[in-house]
């Protein structure tokens, strides 16, 4: 559901084909998967689906056929951070300067709480509703260990 929001929301920016214009590309990351397990719709449906639904989106970052993140058991808090912060880490190697982030609700509020501090702007941090927007600039630092703000339920400070 993730990229066919994105491919509307940028529809302006493909052609009659549905092929990006320009430089401009998509790029799916397991990263940004919304909160895995439980929910069958939360679960990322099976690679070749989407590589033939969707074939001008570069799959090369996504490795398994089937959502590794699907579970009888819904996927732990501490799991979704870990994932979104690495994420994060492979956005700030990237050569792009802009880009959209095209998720579903539960993967951006955590980033926004869990990672990204958006003490400066507040709202940033709020849920996400239905098809939202939000537009901000990252900025990266790496923080003092001690400094570490979230812990899991062992009382270890995440990050």
């Amino acid at each position: 559901r993730a990229t066919q929001t994105a491919l509307i929301v940028f529809q302006h920016m493909l052609d009659d084909t549905g092929k990006p214009l320009g430089n401009l590309r998509f790029v799916a990351h397991e990263g940004v998967h919304e909160r895995g397990g439980e929910n069958t719709c939360d679960r990322r449906r099976p690679l070749r689906d989407l590589k033939r639904e969707f074939p001008y989106v570069d799959y090369s970052f996504i490795e398994a056929e089937e959502d590794p993140t699907w579970s009888a058991s819904r996927e732990t808090q501490s799991s979704m951070i870990k994932r979104a912060y690495n994420f994060l880490l492979w956005l700030r190697d990237r050569p792009e300067k802009e880009v959209a982030i095209a998720a579903h609700c539960g993967i951006n509020f955590t980033m926004l709480n869990a990672i990204v501090d958006c003490s400066m702007d507040p709202q940033l941090a709020a849920w996400f509703v239905t098809a939202e927007l939000r537009s901000l600039r990252l900025l990266w630092e790496e923080p003092p260990q001690e400094e570490g703000k979230f812990i899991d339920t062992s009382n270890r400070i995440l990050g």
